[in-house]
């Protein structure tokens, strides 16, 4: 009878966390809640910096910018880009119809995933149409490219920006440093 007793009470004190039935259902819990960690925080570090918060204002600007490149279309705009990662420098040849050249033009590069890799870079005129500049960090990858006469982003104001891209042109265009180190840029209008 001590016997029986004894067992029933050894059976009595067992740990949960010693029962195999308790880790079989527990397991796939822990491993789905580790899991949603895991997505959850790729989800939160790598997230899409592409979309805009405010449409309205974005879509009442979209006249301004055709605006610049209709410009470029009227002035028959043409830009080749040449990219010598080997000296680091970046030159380019600007045709027109008008023959007038601004004294810097602007060229925004964008990275095809990586908003924190934009940047924008200044070219100073050296000779007629002639651009150059000094280019602080290797390129890889694919880049979205606009270079604009006026370095200053449209306004936010529609009235604003119709007024301010009387004079300004934007040529628009795309770039695989895997592939090529240079592309010509053509008014797209």
């Amino acid at each position: 009878m001590s016997t029986t007793n004894n067992s029933e009470t050894r059976e009595i004190g067992k740990k949960w966390y010693r029962e195999p039935w308790a880790w079989f259902i527990l397991t796939p819990l822990i491993v789905i809640v580790i899991v949603c960690f895991i997505y959850g925080s790729v989800a939160w570090r790598y997230a899409d910096d592409r979309v805009v918060d405010n449409y309205y204002k974005e879509g009442r600007l979209i006249n301004a910018r055709l605006d610049e490149d209709l410009l470029a279309g009227e002035l028959a705009l043409s830009a080749k880009l040449m990219f010598d990662a080997s000296i680091g420098e970046l030159a380019i040849i600007l045709e027109n119809n008008a023959q007038e050249y601004p004294d810097a033009i602007y060229l925004e590069m964008s990275h095809a995933s990586d908003q924190s890799q934009d940047h924008k870079i200044t070219l100073q005129h050296v000779a007629q149409g002639h651009y150059q500049a000094e280019l602080d960090r290797e390129l890889q990858y694919r880049w979205y490219l606009r270079l604009r006469s006026d370095g200053k982003p449209p306004p936010i104001d529609t009235a604003d920006a119709i007024n301010a891209a009387d004079d300004v042109w934007r040529l628009r265009g795309e770039i695989d440093f895997s592939k090529q180190s240079s592309v010509t840029l053509i008014a797209n209008w």
